[in-house]
């Protein structure tokens, strides 16, 4: 009866073992918002303490987001850097930042903080902190319903659905200052990734590595019309083996395009005297592909733009070669 119950007890302990090791675990990356925190965070625009696990993260992100978290992402937006050993905040390259996009906005920031009374924070309040960090005029006496017109107007919308919901999380608000971060300044006319990139070198080399900016030749224009995807773009440049000539290639997909927007980047090419030369449809799995090849002569070698516009899934690629 002993040895039967040693025997019994061993084959509990290890039941219990093979289910710890072969049970699902809890996988917090899900959590809404939980990639563009650990993206802004390694940018500098979100702050996570080192020592922070994902499920504490997790635990963060679910909680109702509050108007002091939104001005400290929204100061992150413009450049401000915190010392994860201090706590201080370097606030230099956000001066760089209101005045490349308006002096203005920093007093509009300010007055935003001042009017939201509330401490939780609204689907509207979040957009009204983050036009300002664009450069859009106060929001202060428009109502709910303009404040998530103008934002959609923004191009805000993609990561997070715009609605009116009374009060949105910390996941919620993160995924929300990811949009600010391509959609583009009123001035500038540019992505506030680009803005920041300019003003701080640091910024631009880690955007670079985590694959989250897009830097084409200056010889085509920007493009605008919709959203960078994350770790898209691609650089290749070396030399064909078969005909000795040296190639360079440039690609990357944007999100959210409509027609209006590819219409609209067609015509930026053109009034940059690029050269129309063949539109044609193309089969891709369901869907059909709209693709325009436009070229150029600079320096002797020819140079080609070509789009793939897919107007169901609303993405767009952009190819630049010569």
């Amino acid at each position: 009866m002993r040895l039967q119950k040693i025997a019994s007890g061993i084959a509990i302990f290890f039941a219990a073992i093979i289910y710890v090791v072969f049970a699902p675990q809890t996988v917090y990356s899900d959590t809404v918002g939980f990639e563009s925190a650990k993206l802004l965070s390694e940018l500098g625009i979100f702050y996570i303490d080192k020592d922070m696990s994902d499920k504490e993260l997790s635990d963060f992100l679910k909680e109702k987001s509050t108007k002091a978290i939104a001005y400290n992402l929204a100061f992150g937006l413009t450049g401000a850097v915190k010392d994860p050993y201090t706590g201080l905040i370097d606030a230099s390259f956000s001066l760089r930042f209101f005045k490349s996009e308006n002096l203005s906005v920093y007093t509009n920031m300010l007055d935003t903080r001042e009017y939201i009374s509330s401490t939780e924070l609204s689907s509207a309040d979040c957009y009204r902190v983050f036009l300002d960090v664009l450069g859009y005029e106060s929001m202060k006496g428009k109502s709910n319903e303009e404040v998530l017109l103008a934002a959609q107007n923004a191009g805000f919308g993609y990561f997070q659905p715009v609605d009116n919901k009374e009060n949105i999380t910390n996941g919620e608000l993160v995924n929300t200052a990811f949009e600010a971060l391509y959609l583009c300044g009123v001035k500038t006319k540019i992505p506030t990734i680009h803005s920041l990139s300019q003003i701080n070198p640091d910024l631009k080399s880690k955007a670079v590595k985590l694959g989250m900016i897009d830097l084409f030749p200056e010889d085509i224009p920007m493009f605008t019309e919709g959203p960078y995807k994350t770790q898209t773009f691609s650089e290749l440049i070396g030399t064909d083996v078969t005909t000795n000539v040296k190639k360079h290639e440039w690609s990357a997909e944007y999100l959210n395009v409509n027609l209006a927007g590819y219409e609209n980047y067609k015509n930026k090419l053109v009034n940059s005297d690029w050269l129309f030369e063949v539109e044609f449809y193309k089969e891709s799995e369901d869907f059909e592909d709209l693709c325009v090849l436009y070229y150029k002569v600079i320096d002797g070698l020819e140079h080609y733009v070509t789009l793939v516009f897919n107007k169901e899934s609303k993405t767009l690629e952009l190819w630049y070669a010569y």
